[in-house]
């Protein structure tokens, strides 16, 4: 095990797998930031359009 870290694999090692991690979960949250405001845009397209509809016919009538 010494040795083995002396050889700075170890360290290369760890810091990969750091840095792996790091752009998953960058990578996760860029996505679901994608994600997101996409999901908020049509559930408020799906309740404005209505509301806006059921205003219009009552401004109308």
């Amino acid at each position: 095990m010494q040795t083995f870290a002396e050889g700075g694999v170890f360290d290369t090692l760890l810091n990969s797998i750091t840095s792996g991690v790091t752009e998953a979960v960058n990578s996760a949250v860029t996505a679901l930031g994608g994600v997101v405001p996409a999901v908020v845009i049509v559930l408020g397209i799906s309740i404005g359009v209505p509301l806006v509809i059921r205003f219009i016919r009552r401004t109308v009538k």
